[in-house]
């Protein structure tokens, strides 16, 4: 059993999912967990379009009820008052390991507010990286630190009080983009968070998504402004300034010299470094 609740995404029509996770949780050993209702996109209409979407979304009606989910169940855990809780959507497969690892809440670093768990949903997404200042081991198989990879899924993750009180107002915002990418995702200016390395929670392939479908929410995508078009230059300009800086011996580099991706981690890395350490 874990020391803090869970909470599960579900939406109630698919009861073959719910009987999938109650089968999951039994075998994981975890009993304190309930369900929130999901929101089911194929019922939302314009008018919901206008109340919480931005005229530069592009989604699909399922992502946005898949967003909508999210802060549902974020404001369960509010008004429940619990310290921490982890969210869980209803079509993943569960590690036997996740009880004993999730356990070593003492362990975990100070003053964390998200810790991501699941295995990237994505196939052509960066390797799972960790930084290498106060990485943590929580058990002999398993490490914890700040995740210098972009997590793009949203399967499942640790919450708490701090966290959300400062990423649930920004959740309550104009919805522009999916709710994974508004926490998860380094490129987009995501939360500070954490994760768990290797994963704790998989993607249940076989279960076709309700997400992806052919009706979408579009307007007409706004031009970049001219600051944004400055931002871009600059970071750009160092982009291509550091690449004649060879790489530390020491440390083990996850992409290959020359690239993006490469530049990219060592901006994150003295970013992490000297702004972001807890």
């Amino acid at each position: 059993m874990l020391p803090f609740p869970v909470y599960i995404i579900h939406l109630f029509r698919a009861s073959h999912r719910r009987v999938h996770m109650d089968e999951q949780l039994r075998l994981a050993g975890i009993t304190n967990y309930s369900y929130v209702e999901a929101v089911d996109g194929r019922k939302l209409g314009k008018e919901d379009l206008s109340l919480h979407c931005s005229p530069d979304t592009k989604l699909s009606f399922s992502e946005l009820g898949c967003y909508l989910s999210h802060v549902r169940a974020w404001e369960q855990m509010d008004r429940d008052g619990v310290e921490m809780a982890l969210i869980l959507e209803d079509d993943v497969i569960l590690s036997t390991d996740i009880v004993p690892v999730l356990s070593q809440t003492s362990r975990f670093p100070p003053n964390w507010e998200l810790i991501h768990i699941a295995e990237n949903g994505y196939r052509l997404t960066p390797h799972h990286v960790l930084n290498h200042w106060r990485r943590k081991k929580l058990t002999s198989s398993y490490q914890i630190g700040i995740s210098m990879s972009s997590r793009v899924t949203g399967m499942g993750y640790l919450v708490h009080q701090r966290g959300l009180k400062r990423s649930l107002p920004r959740l309550r915002k104009a919805v522009e983009i999916p709710v994974d990418l508004v926490l998860f995702d380094h490129d987009r200016g995501s939360s500070f968070y954490h994760s768990v390395k290797p994963s704790l929670i998989f993607l249940r392939r076989d279960i076709k998504s309700d997400i992806r479908d052919t009706k979408t929410v579009e307007w007409e995508k706004r031009p970049n402004s001219l600051m944004e078009k400055i931002h871009i230059f600059v970071f750009g300009s160092i982009l291509n300034f550091l690449r004649f800086f060879p790489p530390p011996r020491r440390i083990r580099m996850p992409y290959p010299r020359g690239t993006i991706r490469f530049r990219y981690y060592l901006i994150r890395l003295v970013w992490d470094y000297f702004f972001r350490r807890r």
